[in-house]
């Protein structure tokens, strides 16, 4: 009110500068004040600032579509602006989820993004409070990896119908790559 005032202070003249807020009143007891919330489905704006960011970066379109669909996902469950979200928040989305029969190690995934997304925002200066600062890792089983005996290695020799398949196997068994690094 003492903002409007002061701007069209020099657009009025002294003697009519009492009646303002008079008017004002008048004119505003005709609105009806409702408070909003941001309950849409569309992305939250941070969100896509974020994944520009992650375009900017470099960051493969695989890994940005993962961040966007985890993250839109808990967007969607906790239905608060990204600047709400608390760690109470993201903990009862992993509880969710977990109850749902995800495994330790896709909740521990989804909690690398998480933690991923609001340290950027929280070093942006984009919001005040780090909600996964207290959201401690979850832990998962480790997988015992398994060795191939002599006997599983000679069959898989004699499953080889050519040469390059039997280099395949012998260059995967002494470097210990992963299949999608050797095709790749």
């Amino acid at each position: 009110a003492m903002q409007i005032e002061k701007r069209i202070g020099s657009d009025v003249s002294f003697d009519t500068m009492p009646k303002i807020p008079h008017h004002r009143s008048d004119i505003l007891q005709s609105f009806e004040v409702i408070e909003t919330a941001n309950h849409s489905n569309e992305p939250d704006d941070l969100l896509n600032v974020y994944l520009d960011a992650l375009k900017v970066m470099g960051r493969s379109v695989k890994t940005i579509d993962r961040y966007a669909y985890v993250i839109g996902r808990m967007m969607e469950s906790v239905k608060i602006p990204t600047r709400q979200i608390t760690v109470y928040h993201l903990r009862s989305y992993l509880s969710k989820e977990q109850a749902r029969g995800l495994q330790d190690s896709s909740l521990e995934g989804m909690r690398e993004v998480f933690t991923a997304y609001f340290n950027w925002l929280h070093r942006e200066g984009l919001i005040d409070k780090n909600p996964t600062a207290n959201l401690g890792a979850i832990k998962r089983a480790k997988k015992q990896k398994q060795i191939y005996s002599d006997v599983e290695n000679e069959k898989m020799d004699r499953c080889c119908m050519s040469i390059r398949d039997r280099a395949i196997v012998y260059l995967l068994r002494a470097t210990g790559c992963r299949i999608s690094e050797v095709t790749g």
